[in-house]
């Protein structure tokens, strides 16, 4: 009797009724009476659930760990974080605020399924969920529209996404200010993701993370995608940082998978950033092959049979044990990138400095590992013909390929980069054989405007099984001639024009061949503290036109935000002004 009376109160006093159509009914969940009769939020859906045709927001208090298993079979808002039930009734909590909800390690904190079309969550921290399937959340209803926003979802665990599961057609969860953090699963430590016909859409937004979570392959001996797995489900990160740290709060940092992808493993699916996001996205400390007793490959990313965009990532500090890709690894897969496209212009024009670093990125183990930076392989290329990549590479190392390496049938065009240190003549846990790899009938290089300097490998390109590489307008120099351009020596498969070198061994007829130099010094600012600028005397400046580079390539601006060929205004020709 009681229970059905204050239903009836509910129903008839309590609801704070808005003229229909402009405002949610409001239930209170919290202590202290008044408008506070509910105890358990669970108490106020299935209030909400006899009223579908209703609008409701449930808010609840924070006064203390509410242990609950929440079932979701209909649209709602859920609203956390409120000191009492006066703030409550006033909508005044601050964001740092979270209603904890415990699930108890006996299935998931939040599930949700049936006819849901709009789900709204904030201000809970949801914790210590032991589901069957998925961890904390569990997301079955197709064509819903999730949205996380000041959430904590941490410590939990799961057969497939610690943190949050999601498998249907046409789900689209937007995350904002939210973390997903230290959670385990066997697959998708943090997020599990899939669908069919790339139909479902996982948005990271607004200073949200993927932290430490852990993907341990102990049930089936997955492991794949510690902080994130998506299957058949596009992903759009804008949320991230720059500064190379040990742990970043945002971006996708310090994930784990015994098996491949130690931070995203995505699979017929696309990974892209907004071209309105006006800063970096981190990648960063993820491991993958973690236990080193397996297999696996992409420290940060591994995409198989995806698309993924490269303007605006920051790749540091990303390891793979015994295998390949120590940032990113791609197996038939597309890179988008910047000259058709101008995300990479806007990155540099908004003054970030992180726009397409690799750094400190590593691919380590008992037998030869490649692409301490990318790794490519069965046919992966950019999107279009058009589509080159700028970047620089930092402290990269690896067996093969210190930087990056390129196999079978796969393609890259590079422009306007960097390579600087990517390698230590193997003083030390990695062999150092050479800065750029390309193995393979159809495998190939294309590189303009860009400088390899000080990376301490036996030679810059090194080429097996006809795979070849093209350098157009760049300079290599290293620290002695016993660091090479290229392996073998005076290679057909390496082709070049107006390029300055610091040895004359290899590749070919020196001097003034193709407009090329051999020079012991290409004239840098201060290469000692990382000033790869050429002084005015330089004997690069205005050497080079723009003949010999593929007609496909629209050429764009380089990290100084200038568009090459550089022709400074008012300077002769000649080499009379500092670049």
């Amino acid at each position: 009797m009681k229970k059905i009376l204050l239903s009836l109160i509910v129903l008839t006093t309590v609801h704070i009724q808005a003229k229909a159509g402009l405002a949610p009914e409001l239930l209170f969940v919290g202590q202290g009476g008044g408008f506070c009769i509910y105890n358990n939020i669970q108490d106020a859906i299935d209030l909400a659930n006899l009223n579908p045709f209703v609008d409701y927001e449930i808010r609840v208090t924070n006064e203390f760990t509410r242990f609950e298993n929440l079932t979701i079979t209909r649209d709602l808002t859920i609203k956390g974080g409120y000191s009492n039930c006066g703030f409550a009734q006033l909508d005044s909590r601050l964001d740092a605020n979270r209603t904890v909800i415990d699930a108890g390690a006996v299935g998931s904190a939040v599930n949700i399924s049936g006819s849901v079309n709009n789900f709204n969550m904030s201000g809970f921290t949801l914790s210590n969920a032991a589901g069957a399937t998925g961890g904390a959340v569990v997301i079955s209803s197709a064509g819903a529209d999730i949205n996380f926003t000041q959430m904590t979802i941490s410590g939990n665990t799961g057969l497939a996404g610690g943190g949050i599961y999601m498998t249907g057609e046409d789900l689209d969860l937007t995350l904002s200010n939210t973390l997903i953090a230290t959670n385990t699963a066997d697959t998708g430590g943090g997020i599990y993701c899939s669908s069919t016909g790339n139909s479902s859409t996982v948005w990271l937004n607004d200073d949200s993370g993927i932290l430490g979570n852990v993907a341990n392959g102990k049930l089936f001996a997955n492991g794949h995608g510690g902080g994130i797995y998506a299957n058949n489900c596009n992903l759009w990160l804008n949320s991230g940082e720059g500064g190379v740290t040990a742990f970043h709060l945002v971006g996708i940092s310090n994930n784990s998978a015994t098996n491949s992808g130690g931070g995203i493993f995505i699979y017929d699916s696309t990974l892209l950033t907004q071209s309105v996001y006006p800063g970096v996205i981190n990648i960063d400390n993820n491991i993958a092959n973690s236990d080193a007793n397996t297999t696996g490959d992409g420290g940060g990313i591994y995409a198989e049979n995806a698309s993924i965009g490269l303007y605006k990532m920051f790749f540091h500090d990303n390891r793979v044990n015994a295998g390949d890709g120590g940032a990113l690894f791609m197996n038939n897969s597309t890179y988008r990138s910047s000259s058709t496209w101008t995300e990479y212009d806007h990155c540099i024009s908004n003054g970030n400095q992180e726009c397409n670093l690799f750094v400190n990125n590593t691919a380590l183990g008992a037998d030869s590992n490649l692409g301490g930076a990318i790794f490519m392989q069965n046919n992966s290329s950019g999107y279009n013909p058009s589509t080159s990549l700028r970047a620089r590479f930092i402290n990269n190392r690896a067996d093969g390929g210190a930087a990056i390496a390129i196999d079978s049938g796969s393609t890259l065009n590079l422009q306007n980069s960097y390579f600087i240190g990517n390698g230590n003549n193997g003083d030390d846990e990695t062999d150092d054989f050479n800065v750029i790899r390309v193995r393979g009938v159809g495998s190939e290089i294309d590189v303009s405007f860009s400088t390899f300097a000080n990376n301490l490998n036996s030679s810059v390109f090194a080429f097996f099984n006809n795979g070849q590489a093209r350098l157009n307008k760049s300079i290599i120099y290293e620290d002695t001639a016993i660091n090479e351009v290229v392996s073998p020596a005076d290679s057909a498969l390496f082709s070049f024009s107006c390029s300055l070198f610091h040895e004359g061994l290899t590749p070919g007829p020196f001097p003034g061949f193709n407009n090329s130099l051999i020079t012991t010094n290409p004239g840098f600012v201060n290469p000692a503290a990382g000033n790869y600028h050429l002084n005015f005397d330089s004997p690069a400046i205005d050497r080079c036109n723009l003949s010999g580079l593929s007609a496909d390539v629209e050429i764009r601006m380089d990290f100084d935000a200038d568009e090459r060929p550089i022709d400074i205004p008012d300077v002769s020709n000649g080499g009379l002004a500092s670049r």
